[in-house]
């Protein structure tokens, strides 16, 4: 851990010291654990993450750091972009996700577009009631068949980023391709999970027509 050049005092952040509330310049890009003062992994604990972020926003801030000059207020803005960033990266369990994937060399989702094969049957079988719900069918059968996809589909996300967050909280989680294809899967929830929200406002909308 470093030590701020200012008062000595140890670095909780690269941003900025707690002791003095110094501003600090960082030549790399801090990973959103390092700005926000966390351990390194998928696990996170909210309410910490939650009062670093109120912390560090409060040190960061420019308004603060005003009376000091136009060079200070800039590296002010920075660092709280910085905190920003790292806490929406850190918050979301999809961007966090991607995070640690693309840290331990994962090939990224443009390169590597596929999901588990045994996910594709299930696929296939949400697609189908889509389609069925799109063709049209009864208000009641309408309603039943997107109310029972849509509880399918959450259970599922739940449990494939459950299963990924465990490999990945893990000392050896294993390949790097076959997580990026279970992230996929997650992604691939969310999208359809979207899909589906508009496909019922649709039909709510074209009913009311």
């Amino acid at each position: 851990m470093s030590a701020c050049p200012d008062c000595g005092a140890a670095l909780q952040t690269p941003l900025v010291c707690e002791g003095c509330g110094a501003l600090q310049t960082t030549q790399d890009n801090p990973s959103p654990f390092e700005v926000l003062g966390l351990v390194r992994g998928w696990t996170v604990d909210r309410a910490e993450l939650g009062r670093n972020l109120l912390r560090l926003t409060r040190l960061t801030h420019p308004d603060f750091h005003e009376a000091h000059g136009e060079e200070a207020r800039d590296l002010a803005e920075r660092n709280t972009a910085l905190v920003n960033s790292a806490y929406s990266t850190l918050n979301d369990d999809v961007l966090r996700a991607e995070w640690l994937l693309a840290d331990m060399g994962a090939p990224s989702p443009d390169e590597e577009r596929q999901m588990p094969q045994q996910f594709l049957m299930e696929v296939l079988e949400w697609n189908e009631v889509l389609e069925e719900v799109r063709v049209g069918g009864t208000e009641q059968d309408d309603h039943r068949r997107l109310e029972g996809l849509r509880t399918d589909l959450q259970a599922q996300r739940a449990m494939s980023l459950s299963q990924l967050g465990q490999r990945l909280q893990a000392a050896e989680p294993g390949d790097p391709q076959t997580l990026r294809q279970e992230l996929n899967t997650v992604r691939y929830l969310d999208r359809t999970l979207n899909e589906l929200d508009e496909l019922a406002l649709e039909k709510s909308s074209t009913r009311g027509d």
